[in-house]
């Protein structure tokens, strides 16, 4: 390893370079080292093209994903609600709209309806009304206008 040292050191003497900052390669020729200034500039220039190069790449991404989270644009905007056509309702009175039996218990010594989801007794009062008779497949019941309503079990 001296042996190739001193060759170079000998081929720089000869050719007047100095030991410093040039190498030379085998192949003859002859180049300088970078100097720590030109360093420290290579390493500012890099560092800047990174950070301008990832905020370009933010700002496309960014633009992007506001694109994908944007609410499609509607075809028309109506300023006013489109009617549509109401199914007929069944004619019933608005009594038995509110009136619904949904079960009975019915044994010789007890008897409970389930009206509206509740339980009631002969005697007890529902909407618009009075529950007067139960039986084990239908209930009667008195309006307060005094009409007799029978609901039948389904």
């Amino acid at each position: 390893m001296s042996i190739i040292n001193d060759a170079i050191k000998k081929a720089r003497k000869e050719s007047g370079l100095k030991d410093a900052g040039e190498v030379v390669s085998l192949t003859g020729m002859v180049s300088s080292a970078p100097k720590a200034s030109e360093v420290k500039w290579i390493v500012v220039v890099v560092i800047s093209l990174t950070i301008v190069a990832s905020l370009f790449g933010s700002i496309f991404l960014y633009k992007h994903i506001t694109r994908i989270n944007e609410p499609a644009p509607s075809i028309a905007k109506r300023s006013a609600p489109i009617a549509l056509p109401r199914k007929a309702k069944p004619k019933y009175s608005e009594f038995q709209d509110a009136v619904d039996l949904n079960g009975i218990v019915y044994e010789s010594t007890d008897r409970w309806a389930i009206i509206n989801d509740k339980i009631v007794r002969e005697g007890d009062t529902i909407p618009n009304g009075k529950l007067i008779l139960i039986q084990k497949d239908y209930v009667k019941i008195k309006k307060n206008n005094g009409e007799e309503l029978v609901l039948n079990l389904r």
